[in-house]
């Protein structure tokens, strides 16, 4: 709905459907739907789907086949989805709040690189370059750092929320 108001309508690459909830609930949901949903209808994260390299779930409808233009990973399920976002906390300081957004988006670049979900260009490749000549973990200790860095300050009672991937902060007045 904020995309919709932002561009005054219909947003043309918005076309699917995005739920948000805090982490706590984020996490409940994954264990009951794991075990609820059956057949045709799969919740997809990295740890069901390790060719999906996003931050967030998605729950699909399998039985319709749904092609995202930005994925070049053939493996990936696909179908008819529903976006599922965990709601994180930031650190108060601005200064951290940013040290925050980079690391995880530098993570984030390069599991999305490595995965098939980014193009090839000189940033994706710098990334992926750095990482893999410093390192020779797998691309599961990295999701892993990705999903430590998200859950990093969910202990603090700040107000000040982060909606990843797009890094969209919301705070209380």
């Amino acid at each position: 709905m904020l995309g919709a108001i932002r561009h005054k309508g219909f947003i043309p690459w918005d076309d699917d459907i995005d739920i948000g909830m805090t982490r706590e609930n984020y996490e409940k949901f994954i264990q009951v739907s794991s075990k609820e949903f059956t057949g045709k209808i799969k919740v997809q994260n990295y740890y069901s789907d390790n060719t999906y390299p996003l931050s967030f779930l998605k729950v699909l409808n399998t039985a319709y086949k749904v092609k995202e233009n930005r994925s070049r990973n053939k493996d990936s399920l696909n179908g008819i989805f529903v976006d599922v976002f965990p709601f994180d906390r930031m650190p108060k300081s601005t200064i951290r709040r940013k040290i925050q957004i980079f690391r995880f988006k530098f993570l984030n670049s390069y599991i999305e690189y490595e995965l098939g979900w980014r193009s090839k260009n000189f940033k994706n490749e710098m990334i992926s370059f750095l990482i893999n000549i410093f390192s020779n973990k797998k691309i599961t200790f990295f999701v892993k750092k990705r999903d430590k860095i998200m859950r990093e300050y969910n202990k603090q009672k700040n107000l000040i929320i982060i909606i990843y991937p797009r890094s969209t902060v919301l705070k209380k007045k």
